[in-house]
């Protein structure tokens, strides 16, 4: 196909073609072989476009829980369901400051805890983006599915065991997080995978 404005936009001698999925804008960046004549006959696939979502409690139930502080005095217990699908293992919490990035993003790694929820309790954060993944019949993660959120300050995240995530990524100042899970000590207590192929993650449109 030659006609480039049958397809998308065109920037950069890059053709962003999009297509809709599940209400996510997502984009393949293809390299054009010729830009001056506009040909298609020959591209390379590049990274996969994915535009960031608010996070809410019902997208986000696929791969885990949001939490938030309750309107007026008093306790929310019934909103986290914390996992530990191990004997020996131990629960931990551990602090973490978290330098700020900016978006776009281009993800190469991800990591899941099989055998454990995670969970992230904002004590000084602006917003962070939550990126996810559902896992498939050989246990690697879908790219093709991925699902990326803005989470505002006064949200937190429970990740259900055996979720694949990408590391948590902080907005416009360092934050500070308490995170909790249960930990045995050997390498099944996280999993890196690096992805044979990247994506990017942007701003909402």
């Amino acid at each position: 196909m030659n006609d480039l404005a049958a397809c998308g936009e065109v920037s950069n001698n890059r053709l962003l073609y999009r297509r809709k999925r599940r209400g996510i804008d997502r984009y393949k960046k293809i390299k054009i072989a010729h830009p001056e004549s506009n040909s298609l006959d020959s591209f390379q696939e590049d990274a996969m476009l994915i535009s960031a979502q608010p996070l809410t409690p019902a997208a986000f139930e696929p791969f885990g829980q949001v939490f938030t502080a309750p309107e007026k005095p008093g306790l929310r217990d019934d909103i986290v369901m914390l996992s530990n699908l191990r004997q020996a293992a131990h629960p931990s919490i551990i602090v973490a400051r978290v330098e700020p990035s900016s978006l776009p993003l281009t993800a190469t790694v991800m990591e899941r805890h099989r055998f454990s929820s995670q969970s992230f309790v904002p004590m000084n954060v602006s917003r962070y983006v939550v990126i996810v993944a559902p896992g498939m019949g050989d246990g690697s993660p879908d790219i093709s599915k991925v699902r990326a959120f803005i989470a505002e300050s006064g949200q937190g995240i429970s990740y259900n065991p055996n979720t694949w995530h990408h590391g948590v990524t902080v907005l416009d100042q360092p934050a500070d997080f308490a995170v909790f899970m249960w930990n045995d000590g050997t390498a099944d207590d996280t999993e890196f995978l690096k992805l044979k192929e990247s994506f990017e993650v942007r701003e909402p449109a």
